[in-house]
């Protein structure tokens, strides 16, 4: 059998959302260009195990996701 380790979530980075004035846009137009997510590390561990239980394998399984900020375009 095989089971999985519910997630290990670490080194949180809130993302924000940045408002940037554009002569792209029209006048007071709005436009949202990337969205926002948090980074964070996260550690999975897999365990496979034989039919009489006795362990198999252990493999921990990291990745790291990078913070990513929001933009807000408003136009001149």
């Amino acid at each position: 059998t095989v089971s999985l380790s519910k997630p290990s979530v670490r080194n949180v980075r809130k993302a924000t959302t940045n408002t940037v004035y554009v002569n792209t846009l029209k006048p007071g137009e709005r436009e949202q260009t990337e969205f926002p997510a948090n980074g964070m590390d996260v550690t999975v561990t897999r365990v496979v195990r034989a039919a009489n239980g006795k362990v198999l394998h252990r493999d921990s399984y990291f990745s790291p996701y990078q913070l990513w900020n929001g933009r807000i375009e408003v136009g001149r």
